[in-house]
């Protein structure tokens, strides 16, 4: 097959699906199992390497810890790359060997891989681009170079990635918008433990927070550190049924909606370093509650009545 072919469905069988068999590859080709990888390259290998994965198999040439892959992935970009991406290959390969983004713009420049995607990949998974990736700014350059919805669709196989059944626990990558892309997270099922902290990257922190968290159903210990005075106060969380463990520390918060007596299983509910009013008077009803932190909680911390409050709640170990 000569390069340049690689626009035709060639992996599927006449009545398959075309794009959902293009999906699952694409999937496999981004996931962290090598073995999954591998699958993904002999399917390419079989049928052919369509165009819109051809930055996906460069991604594995690229950053891959498998050498197998890595080498199996090279032999499809010569196999199937534009002429231009096959002179880049033979003439450009050796800035490659350097973790330099500067060498990756001008290897990838005129040729087919879509730069913005090799950023994506970069910017969440490849720890020793740090430099390289404040010095260019790639976070910038997806931005300016890709569709939302292209952004959409391509940040779907890395949660995807990011996400398994044996790992319940998920934080928030802080450099990736929120506001955009949270609500890809709120549909994966599964997640017991979920932190989101932008106490040390406020810049980033959203100014949105992106509708159906409501959807975790099996979330049981939610950390949220984030201005939650500036997105408005996700009253969804009142609808975490299995929620045990509350965070909800340094978000800025001047008062709390009605709803939290419907968090029924709730057992831990941290308001530390906010600046409350007030506290919700459904709070006191919360028998099921065994600690309460309050540590630097309120504007004005004389017009609240811990002991009041102490006395109203006896099971409750309340910090102060």
């Amino acid at each position: 097959m000569k390069p340049n072919e690689s626009n035709k469905d060639h992996l599927l069988a006449p009545d398959a699906d075309v794009n959902a068999q293009k999906e699952y590859i694409q999937t496999l080709l981004l996931s962290e199992g090598q073995e999954e990888v591998a699958l993904a390259l002999e399917l390419l290998k079989g049928g052919g390497v369509p165009a819109e994965m051809m930055t996906s198999v460069f991604i594995v040439y690229k950053f891959s810890p498998d050498k197998k892959n890595k080498k199996k992935a090279l032999e499809l970009l010569k196999s199937y790359g534009s002429p231009t991406l096959q002179d880049a290959l033979q003439n450009k390969v050796r800035k490659l060997a350097k973790n330099m983004t500067d060498h990756l713009y001008d290897f990838v420049s005129g040729t087919e891989l879509t730069q913005w995607k090799i950023n994506f990949y970069i910017q969440l998974f490849v720890d020793d681009w740090v430099n390289g990736l404040q010095k260019n700014n790639l976070n910038t350059d997806i931005v300016r170079f890709s569709k939302t919805e292209e952004r959409r669709d391509f940040l779907r196989y890395f949660i995807k990635r990011w996400w398994n059944p044996n790992n319940q626990r998920y934080s928030w990558n802080e450099k990736l918008s929120f506001e955009l892309y949270g609500d890809l997270l709120f549909d994966q099922p599964y997640i017991h433990t979920l932190v989101i902290d932008y106490r040390f990257n406020s810049k980033h922190a959203p100014t949105r927070f992106p509708e159906g968290i409501s959807k975790m159903e099996q979330l049981e210990y939610l950390f949220l550190a984030t201005d939650l005075h500036k997105t408005g106060f996700p009253e969804e969380l009142f609808q975490l049924k299995n929620l045990k463990k509350l965070y909800l520390s340094s978000c800025n918060l001047k008062s709390i909606p009605t709803g939290l007596k419907e968090l029924s299983q709730l057992e831990i509910l941290s308001l530390e370093k906010n600046q409350l009013e007030m506290l919700p008077e459904d709070l006191v009803t919360m028998n099921q509650l065994k600690e309460l932190n309050l540590k630097s909680a309120f504007s004005n911390p004389d017009n609240i009545d811990i002991e009041a409050l102490k006395k109203a709640m006896p099971n409750c170990n309340i910090i102060t």
